[in-house]
């Protein structure tokens, strides 16, 4: 869990049990990223370890600035492994309940367990996770297939543009509201989570120029113009799309919620057949239109 700042017991290759700290920074995921010993903001002291058979028990004493909470949120969990060389943790799973479970809100300064401990202002980061989700990661894409397979079709015209500006704006309303709500998290998080904020910036910011583009910018069709603010309008929309699934992406991982990821994924997938099926249509309808195009051209050209 990012944030972490842990205290970690294995045996060596002699089987002999050591400890190491460590500051969780970032997700570490599929041993794509290793977590290596480090300095932690806990002041850690007097830690040790003890063995009995299967069990294996972590103490220590944890040094409390003056008006420090006295409450700590405890996580603990096993792991598969750890690297020899370099006493690198590899990643645990998340897919059992043991793991899941594994918490508890403990006040060091009574001795009273205060049931299972929570993620930070795990409720905040849930309706933003959400609210983002669906606004970047679904609605816009869903305007942007409108506009891309309907608007060929003259039965769907004007039908295709309220769709699009439908999803669009609707969508670009909750990503505005998703980003004030990761403004929020910005100033509780610890530590500052840098890439997904970074990211979520330059999604708002280019969805922002966007908008004020098509509403206030947007010349007339057939102007000399146009084809010019289509190409610029149509590529920021591929690029917003884009790097909003990719940060959906990124703030999952920050969660640790699986389920999300797959959910999400099930979710791509269906918009992604829905694509290639009005791909395909698009494309059978524009050869059958060029066909026409070529018989008439012959027609005209034997009269």
């Amino acid at each position: 869990m990012v944030g972490t700042q842990a205290l970690a017991a294995f045996s060596n290759t002699s089987g002999v049990y050591t400890m190491r700290t460590y500051n969780v920074t970032g997700p570490v995921k599929n041993n794509e990223r290793l977590l290596v010993p480090g300095t932690v903001s806990v002041n850690y002291s007097n830690y040790s370890v003890v063995v009995v058979q299967t069990t294996v028990t972590i103490a220590g004493t944890v040094l409390l600035k003056s008006g420090q909470s006295t409450s700590l949120n405890l996580v603990w969990n096993r792991g598969p492994q750890v690297q020899t060389t370099t006493s690198a943790l590899m990643s645990h799973s998340v897919s059992n309940n043991e793991n899941l479970m594994s918490t508890l809100r403990f006040d060091v300064g009574t001795g009273e367990s205060m049931g299972g401990g929570e993620i930070p202002n795990k409720r905040l980061k849930d309706i933003h996770g959400i609210i983002n989700a669906i606004s970047w990661g679904i609605l816009l894409p869903i305007g942007l297939l409108a506009a891309r397979y309907l608007r060929p079709f003259n039965f769907a015209d004007p039908a295709w543009f309220y769709i699009h500006a439908f999803c669009q704006i609707t969508g670009y309303a909750g990503g505005t509201a998703g980003w004030i709500l990761g403004l929020r998290l910005q100033k509780l998080a610890n530590p500052i989570k840098y890439y997904h904020r970074n990211l979520g910036i330059a999604v708002w910011a280019l969805a922002t120029l966007q908008i004020l583009a098509a509403t206030l910018l947007r010349p007339k069709p057939k102007t000399k113009g146009r084809p010019l603010w289509n190409v610029i309008h149509h590529t920021l929309g591929f690029l917003i799309v884009i790097l909003g699934v990719v940060n959906i992406f990124e703030g999952i991982d920050l969660l640790g919620v699986e389920n999300w990821k797959r959910v999400y994924i099930t979710i791509l997938i269906c918009i992604g057949l829905v694509a290639v099926v009005l791909e395909l249509i698009n494309w059978f309808f524009w050869m059958q239109k060029k066909e026409r195009r070529h018989k008439h051209s012959v027609l005209v050209g034997d009269t």
